[in-house]
């Protein structure tokens, strides 16, 4: 019997398997470079969302003061408001009788000071407050009374105007009533 010797050709299927090798290796490479473009796309994303995320984390922490500052502040109004109806309040009482004049500060009934024409009076009462343990945080309802018919009354009113606005200087919070008794009948 004769043998027959086969012969196998691998030259066209080596071919076609390095054709589609060479395009998997293309295609996996254009796949590597859009993921690529795509995470660095996230990843911008993400730092713009953590700057936007710590923006709105300043915000929030300079909204939460604001409200403690305003609940505080209303705190202190409404204390205020309180001493007031209780008639625990500052009052200045402007007594004047031609030349001879005082202004004296009370908080309740507990005089102050009495602040007479050779005084600063706005040193005095500015001095009065911070012994009286005020500070430029408390809000403070005051109500200034004077009688307007009196002899020397309007020298004295612009003394004590002055000094009330030296007094608003360093108490921010300090809310002034003026009452004419002349024109009301009486305190």
């Amino acid at each position: 019997m004769k043998r027959k010797d086969i012969l196998l050709d691998f030259t066209s299927l080596v071919d076609i398997v390095l054709i589609i090798l060479f395009f998997f290796i293309l295609f996996s490479h254009l796949d590597v470079e859009s993921s690529k473009a795509a995470l660095e796309e996230q990843l911008a994303a993400a730092q713009y969302a953590e700057l936007a995320a710590n923006e709105v984390r300043e915000n929030y922490e300079a909204d939460r003061e604001a409200l403690r500052a305003a609940d505080s502040h209303s705190a202190a109004l409404s204390d205020a408001l309180v001493a007031f109806l209780r008639g625990t309040n500052v009052r200045l009482i402007l007594r004047s009788d031609g030349p001879s004049w005082t202004i004296e500060a009370l908080a309740g009934e507990e005089s102050l000071v009495i602040v007479r024409p050779e005084d600063n009076a706005s040193l005095a009462l500015i001095e009065a407050f911070e012994s009286a343990g005020f500070t430029e945080e408390n809000v403070l309802l005051c109500v200034f009374v004077y009688e307007g018919d009196r002899p020397g009354t309007h020298a004295a009113y612009r003394v004590a105007r002055t000094a009330l606005a030296a007094l608003h200087v360093a108490y921010p919070y300090l809310y002034v009533s003026e009452t004419d008794i002349s024109i009301t009948g009486g305190p």
